[in-house]
Order: structure tokens, then C-alpha cells, then sequence
């Protein structure tokens, strides 16, 4: 039997090239991705912080007088009667719960 004078097929550098080009290129959408999801965790905190920093300066604006350190704990306070809060209105909505990044929870 006689082989053929150009042989078919992908050498093993060819290959080899190949799945490296494809790694590189899986890496970068995967760190594509992972950046975006950070972007959305960071910009949930900032929204959650600004609703919280809104409500105390129109609870204060209101009131006409700081509040004063250690009296109130959570959030309740900023919550009106219709949602179990001591406030005379709902300075935050009745669901409303700080979105902290990674899971971190406030005790």
C-alpha cells in the first residue's frame, strides 16, 4: 500500500494554537461577565444607600432636629404606622431592605 503524497488533516501544533486561541477568547467573556455582575451588585448598593441617605434628610427636614445618636436602631423608624414604623410617614417604602454587595447581612 502506498501513502499518499499530501496527507490530510490538522497537525498537533495546529491543534494546539487552536485551543489556546479558544481559551483566551472563553477567559475574556467569562471576565466580561463577572465584571458586569459587580457593576450590577455595586450599582443595587448605591441605589439602596441613596434611598436610605434620602429618607433620613426628609425625616430631618421634617422634624427639624438631627437625629440623635443611638436612639433608633434598624430601619423601622424611618417606616410609617402602616408598616409597623414609628415614624409619622413612610419615609421608606414597606419593603424596603438594604441590598448589601457579596451577602453581607446587618445585624
Amino acid at each position: 500500500m502506498r501513502l499518499p503524497k499530501k496527507m490530510h488533516g490538522f497537525s498537533l501544533l495546529e491543534l494546539m494554537i487552536t485551543l489556546v486561541a479558544l481559551g483566551v477568547v472563553s477567559f475574556a467573556a467569562v471576565q466580561r461577565n463577572v465584571d458586569k455582575t459587580e457593576n450590577n451588585v455595586a450599582k443595587a448598593f448605591g441605589v439602596s444607600v441613596s434611598l436610605y441617605s434620602n429618607a433620613v434628610a426628609a425625616y430631618i427636614a421634617d422634624e427639624g432636629t438631627a437625629v440623635p445618636a443611638g436612639t433608633f436602631t434598624g430601619f423601622d423608624w424611618l417606616k410609617g404606622p402602616g408598616c409597623g414604623g414609628s415614624a409619622t410617614k413612610d419615609y421608606l417604602p414597606c419593603d424596603w431592605q438594604p441590598r448589601l454587595p457579596f451577602n453581607i447581612t446587618l445585624e
